[in-house]
């Protein structure tokens, strides 16, 4: 499922038996098999406690919410020993991460310590994932869950009628446009980094409206985000781009 407006980590999760999934040794790594009763995006943790390890930071309840164009997160620890700070990181795929800023840590404490940190986002469309960096005095390094905001479009595109499909196609990038209207509109790519790769204003007719990127077979295989911007009527897709 390639539709960025459901890409939701935090919303549900169930529990495997060891004996309910398969792995099968591959290259430096494994294969992963099992059942599931419904359709969706998949993140295996393990649950596992090592008896004879000692949880330096036991962090709990990290979450990332919305206040205007702007996003706070919340977290808290019930122990830490010997921690350093927490990193905060953000991305556009849950795939890769930036660090957006570090907060100090508490060093020891047995107690529960409460933390908090609003990302001055300026947020206009789009889903941004969350996570922490938890690193120690001895620099290991653990993560957090992820948690997710999206925020809507402020004009979206079911209230303009604005009707368009976005896909990848051998060596281009494909808009299929269906609009009574054909307006002059501004396309964008922006990598999963948000740094723009292609842009150029068009009119788009309905139908079938090739970008015409010269470029696209030297662009890195991975996520991508369309936006079309056309008067006061926008479109939003994600797009990925892998080897033929």
């Amino acid at each position: 499922n390639l539709d960025a407006f459901d890409n939701h980590v935090k919303s549900y999760y169930k529990n495997f038996t060891p004996a309910e999934i398969q792995f099968y040794p591959y290259q430096n790594g494994y294969f992963v098999e099992f059942e599931t009763d419904t359709l969706g995006e998949f993140y295996l943790i393990s649950l596992k406690q090592d008896a004879n390890a000692i949880q330096n930071i036991n962090l709990l309840d990290f979450s990332a919410q919305k206040i205007n164009d702007d996003v706070i997160l919340d977290w808290k620890t019930t122990r830490e020993i010997n921690s350093k700070e927490f990193i905060i990181q953000y991305s556009f795929d849950a795939a890769v991460f930036i660090d957006v800023d570090t907060v100090p840590a508490g060093g020891f404490s047995s107690n529960t310590t409460l933390y908090n940190y609003l990302h001055e986002l300026n947020a206009t469309s789009g889903i941004y994932y969350y996570r922490i960096k938890i690193v120690d005095n001895n620099n290991k390094i653990s993560y957090s869950l992820i948690d997710s905001v999206y925020f809507a479009p402020n004009v979206g595109v079911n209230q303009n009628g604005l009707v368009a499909a976005a896909y990848v196609a051998e060596n281009d990038i494909v808009i299929e446009f269906k609009n009574k209207l054909q307006l002059p509109s501004v396309v964008s790519v922006y990598n999963s980094l948000g740094q723009l790769q292609f842009t150029r204003i068009m009119t788009l007719e309905n139908g079938i409206n090739p970008l015409g990127i010269s470029d696209f077979l030297n662009w890195s295989n991975g996520a991508y985000y369309l936006r079309i911007q056309a008067k006061d009527q926008s479109y939003y897709s994600k797009l990925m781009k892998q080897k033929l």
